[in-house]
């Protein structure tokens, strides 16, 4: 398994950004939402999950998403919804979302799970083989920052050794902090 920092993809995700922000106004336009709904961070994202697997065709592909928001609004809209987990669906991934909050989601698998609890991922380790885990914002989201003891390396490597059953040996885990798209916009403009 390979483990990324949004980083470490450097500016081959921005070859994606264009797909993936298509794939989201097609994805809102189908699913009858305006596309300022869905959380910008998401084209970041997708752009960065195509890159790594150096595709912009998703499809068949089993993702891991660690931390993807809830749908607990009834409206089922808000800035902390699994708009990933949605997209990757209508592109024909097999998106697995977890997350802390409990979730209505039916397009997709779905388990409430605290990723800050020893062996959380047993859930799912031996029963689904994933292609990528991916984490955006974990480690410094404003809903689980005061959660975090230690440093973004050590719940890192904490998922790390979780993951590494989950996923292929050839695949990846991708995780990123929300600083992360700021300093990437930073970088482009400089």
């Amino acid at each position: 398994m390979i483990t990324l920092n949004y980083c470490e993809v450097g500016k081959e995700w921005a070859k994606y950004a264009e797909h993936a922000r298509e794939a989201i106004r097609n994805y809102a336009l189908k699913s009858g939402i305006p596309e300022t709904d869905v959380n910008p961070s998401v084209t970041f994202q997708l752009a960065h999950l195509m890159a790594v697997f150096s595709s912009r065709d998703l499809k068949d592909k089993t993702i891991l998403d660690l931390g993807c928001g809830s749908s607990t609004t009834s409206d089922g809209r808000g800035e902390f919804q699994p708009w990933l987990c949605r997209v990757l669906g209508y592109l024909g991934a097999v998106p697995i979302g977890i997350d802390i909050a409990d979730s209505k989601e039916r397009d997709f698998i779905f388990q409430k799970a605290s990723l800050f609890d020893q062996d959380s991922l047993n859930i799912i380790n031996g029963r689904i083989i994933v292609d990528a885990a991916h984490s955006y914002g974990l480690v410094d989201s404003p809903q689980v920052v005061h959660r975090v003891t230690g440093s973004e390396d050590e719940l890192v490597a904490k998922l790390s050794s979780q993951i590494e059953g989950i996923v292929e040996p050839d695949g990846f885990f991708l995780w990123g902090a929300l600083s992360d798209l700021g300093n990437e916009e930073r970088r482009r403009a400089a």
